[in-house]
Parts: structure tokens; sequence; C-alpha cells
């Protein structure tokens, strides 16, 4: 039994990840925690950081502790109704993110609802994306986001770039979702000379070898041109799949290219495709 925790801040509550976590559990019986952080939101950074006093802390409670009790409620109903095993955690810190790293050294696995974790509905948060990035970052144990529209997975793609983050990625996603195992699995992998006539997989014995042990549908393709563009643009394209991700190391980071400006808001607040992400 795997220990998952959905992690909400706030006012945000994401139905999303809750139904991420109900299936899996539906697959494979989880413990289901629900980790429902009162914190800072959306009040600027010159009060995020400020001092942690009785009367920021105060007026943070009177703020948000309302909604947290309504989420509190709606998790505890929803768990009740799919007869899952679950514990609720209530913690009051004034910053987030390190919160959640504590809760995620001792967890299998950490579900976010992508479109709602530090979000303000009423226009798009720069400082949402950031947040994200960071929660995914700087988590002790792999990270599920996931739309507010999930849908149960129909298939499975492997990123790999021939890194050891994404070995380890495909790895720790064969371990920890095994009942995802059994669907269509497509490795895709970057091929920057489609005229040559050598196989550019990267390690392909070893790679075959390892995901032969795991995944029984298997296709492997090749993805043309810059690999994390192309890859950007595939996973634009999915519906009903999950994107198995590590952290590609280069100058910059896949990170650093999938959370630019320029492409993040389209990825988190169109999000059709949930992201399994693991890194070392």
């Amino acid at each position: 039994m795997n220990k998952i925790i959905i992690a909400f801040d706030g006012k945000h509550y994401s139905e999303g990840a809750v139904k991420a976590a109900l299936h899996i559990n539906s697959q494979q019986p989880s413990l289901l925690v629900g980790v429902f952080i009162n914190g800072l939101t959306n009040y600027g950074q010159l009060v995020m950081q400020a001092p942690e006093t009785p009367d920021l802390m105060a007026f943070i409670e009177e703020d948000q502790g309302k909604s947290i009790a309504e989420h509190k409620e709606k998790f505890r109903t929803a768990c009740i109704e799919h007869n899952a095993s679950f514990r609720m955690h209530e913690d009051k810190p004034l910053f987030i993110i390190e919160e959640m790293i504590r809760e995620s050294r001792f967890a299998d696995l950490l579900i976010i609802g992508g479109e709602m974790f530090y979000r303000n509905p009423k226009h798009k948060d720069e400082h949402a994306i950031h947040m994200l990035r960071n929660a995914i970052e700087k988590s002790e144990c792999p990270v599920f986001v996931v739309p507010e529209n999930f849908n149960p997975p129909q298939s499975v793609v492997l990123s790999y770039d021939g890194s050891a983050s994404s070995a380890y990625a495909i790895r720790q996603f064969s371990y920890l979702l095994t009942s995802y195992t059994n669907l269509p699995v497509t490795l895709l992998y970057a091929d920057n000379d489609p005229d040559d006539d050598v196989d550019l997989l990267p390690e392909k014995d070893l790679v075959e070898e390892l995901i032969g042990r795991h995944f029984d549908n298997l296709t492997v393709t090749s993805l043309q041109g810059d690999f994390k563009a192309e890859l950007h643009n595939y996973l634009q394209t999915q519906t009903n799949t999950i994107v198995v991700l590590g952290s590609f190391s280069d100058d910059r980071g896949f990170f650093d290219k999938l959370f630019q400006r320029s492409t993040a808001n389209p990825l988190l607040e169109n999000m059709t495709t949930p992201l399994f992400i693991a890194h070392k």
C-alpha cells in the first residue's frame, strides 16, 4: 500500500487531484492523505517575506480557515463514498512550499492539481506557475500533476533522453503506478538525424531490458528535431494519457524550458495531460 498525499493550498481545492487519487486507489489500494496547508497565496512578495507574527497568522486563519474547513469536509466525503483509507493533515505554516517538502519526505507520491495550485481564477498568475515549479523541483517524492478534468488514463508516454533522471522517472512510475503499466505505452526519444540509418535510441539494449520487464504493450517512437520543443508540442496533442518525465539535465534544464512564461501558461491553464515527474 502506497502513501499518497494530495496537497491543497489555502483557498484552492482541486477536484482533479482528488479524482486522480481515488482512481489510483481503486486500482491499487493506498492511504490517501489530504494535506490542507493554511498559508499565504496572493498577498504579494512583500507580505510573504514578513515575519511570522501572531497577528499575521490570525489574518491568514480568518481569511482561509472557512475554506479549509469546507475542503476538508469535501475530501472526507469523497473518500468515504469511495471506501478509501484516508487521513487529513491541517498545517499552519507561513510558507506553503516548505511544508510540502516536509510532507513529501514521508510519502510515496504527491498529487497536485496543476490548474488550481496557488491560483487566482480571476487572472493569469505567474506566481502560481513559479510555486508549482518550486513544488515539483523540491518535492522529495515523485509528483503527479493533473488537470481538473482528469479522466482515467488509456495510455502512457515515457519521455526518454538517455539521462539518469529519465531512466529514474520510468522506474519510479513502474514501481508506484503498477496498475497503469499494462496500458499501451510509447517510449519517446530524440532523433536529430532522421536520414541516418543508425539507431539513436540511447543505451538501446539496456533501456529495452528495463522497460521490457515492466511494460507489456510497448511502442518505441522517435521525435525529430529539438526534443524538448517537440515533446512540449506532443504533450498538447494528448488526451487520456500520462506523460512520464525526469528532470532533463542540460545547460538550462528541461524545467527551465517547460515552465518559461512563453510556454507554461498554455500548458498549465489548458492542461489536458497528467504529468508524472520524478527526479533524484
